[in-house]
């Protein structure tokens, strides 16, 4: 017979263990459902993160696939030799050319190589440059080119010119002379006496000038002047003016026309682009000799057989500038240029190529010559230095 205490403990101890049962029950059913929560958390938190992840890759997509490229310009290069530059390569030969037309007196080189060109953003590419002063440069050779570091941005297909552009500050008295008129323009800013401001010039001096014509002359004869003054060196010719073109300032760039001097366009052409735009890139086509100031370009002229081959050259050269713009509209020229090059176009193809004004770097002495011609009607100086060495 079991003894009647012990009997009696065991309903407690039982009540003990079912108590403690119960406790361990109720702390596996709390971590159970924390466990739940926690895994349903993170499974929300992994699908939120996957279709952000899926929603941002779309929006990546269709923004690529919508956003301007430097592949969507015309392609001019074989790209081969370039490999993953290509696309740099092709595009400067654009920003080349827009230099070439709208800027007189400079050129754009790249600044380094050959990752000279940076992406920005979709559709936003920035290029690092050097703008090129050609009246400031060595004229031995294009080694002695003097540049100053700037960039092009092309945004969206809009070409934008950024940086540090201070050489370029008297490009606005230069453009506001062509828009307004000698007269008109004395009137705006204070302008000395070309005559008496060269004859306090020493002999050694050069003089940066532009130069209205009378009357429109050919390319030809054009080249005739510059083999005239051998010493001098004619740097760009003005080919179409827009005086319809007017700012509300009357300071606007309303002129283009083709750079004879200077570095740029020197990528050669694929073949079927040489057909299509030929004499494009002129410093490989035409040869480097005639943009480095070379004696022997400068001697060739006094041959008019040679100049009658350089004229349609340059012809060619300055179509095939005006074709490409024209051809390529992805690539978004700022008001007014877009609408000049246009008017430039159809009036070169109803009326042909004539030159109406020109920029030179031109000796003391040549500079008297070239003011006292019947063809000159006005001139304005743009810069001067005291030898053709300094720089």
């Amino acid at each position: 017979m079991k003894d009647k205490s012990t009997i009696e403990e065991m309903p407690d101890r039982t009540g003990n263990e079912e108590i403690e049962d119960v406790k361990v029950f109720e702390k596996k059913i709390q971590k159970g459902i924390r466990r739940n929560i926690y895994t349903r958390s993170l499974i929300m938190i992994l699908a939120a993160a996957m279709v952000f992840t899926g929603v941002k890759r779309i929006w990546q997509y269709e923004q690529e696939r919508s956003s301007w490229h430097l592949s969507d310009l015309e392609q001019l290069i074989d790209p081969e030799p370039y490999g993953e530059y290509a696309a740099e390569e092709n595009a400067f030969l654009y920003i080349s050319a827009y230099y070439d037309m709208f800027v007189p007196g400079y050129a754009a080189v790249k600044r380094s190589y050959p990752a000279f060109a940076e992406r920005k953003d979709y559709g936003i590419y920035e290029f690092k440059i050097s703008m090129i002063n050609c009246f400031r440069s060595n004229p031995e050779g294009i080694s002695g080119y003097r540049g100053s570091d700037s960039c092009i941005v092309i945004d969206h297909g809009k070409l934008i010119k950024s940086g540090d552009i201070a050489e370029l500050e008297m490009q606005d008295q230069y453009t506001a002379w062509w828009s307004m008129g000698s007269e008109r323009y004395a009137s705006f800013f204070h302008v000395p006496d070309p005559e008496e401001e060269i004859s306090e010039l020493p002999p050694s001096a050069y003089v940066e000038m532009d130069i209205r014509l009378k009357d429109p002359v050919s390319i030809e004869e054009l080249l005739k002047i510059q083999a005239d003054h051998p010493d001098s060196r004619i740097l760009y010719a003005v080919t179409y003016a827009d005086d319809d073109i007017v700012s509300e300032d009357n300071v606007i760039a309303n002129t283009c026309g083709f750079s004879l001097m200077g570095p740029g366009l020197d990528i050669p052409l694929s073949t079927e682009a040489m057909e299509k735009y030929p004499y494009l890139a002129k410093e490989s086509e035409f040869g480097r000799e005639i943009f480095a100031g070379s004696e022997k370009y400068l001697q060739s002229l006094l041959n008019e057989n040679t100049r009658k081959m350089y004229a349609e050259k340059y012809l060619e050269h300055y179509l095939s500038v005006l074709d490409l713009f024209h051809n390529n509209p992805v690539l978004d020229l700022q008001y007014p240029e877009k609408e000049i090059a246009e008017k430039a176009l159809a009036d070169a193809q109803e009326n042909g190529v004539r030159v109406i004004g020109l920029r030179m770097s031109l000796t003391k002495e040549d500079a008297f010559m070239i003011m006292e011609k019947e063809f000159t009607e006005s001139v304005h100086i743009a810069d001067v230095k005291m030898s053709r060495f300094d720089r």
